[in-house]
């Protein structure tokens, strides 16, 4: 009994994950969700290392399956917008 209940909750855990990976596959584009993401940066200077990060840019990601060379980033950053932590 126990073995045939494993089978089913496994069937039914591939199928559900069949049905989502074709949902994300038929997705193109994607856009940069600012709460999610970060875009830093880090310099080495000559005393020692400053990281630092940009808290306002949007963007997006177009993918094309057939030609990969089609595929696209567009980003933009407001450079006003750098937070190295110096004060």
């Amino acid at each position: 009994m126990k073995g045939n209940s494993m089978r089913i909750q496994l069937v039914i855990s591939f199928v559900l994950l069949a049905a989502l990976s074709s949902a994300v596959l038929a997705s193109e584009s994607y856009r940069f969700d600012q709460s999610r993401s970060t875009i830093g940066f880090t310099v080495h200077q000559f005393l020692g290392t400053t990281h630092g990060k940009f808290t306002k840019f949007d963007g997006k990601i177009d993918v094309d399956r057939e030609h990969p060379e089609k595929s696209s980033v567009t980003a933009k950053i407001d450079v006003r917008s750098i937070d190295t932590g110096i004060v």
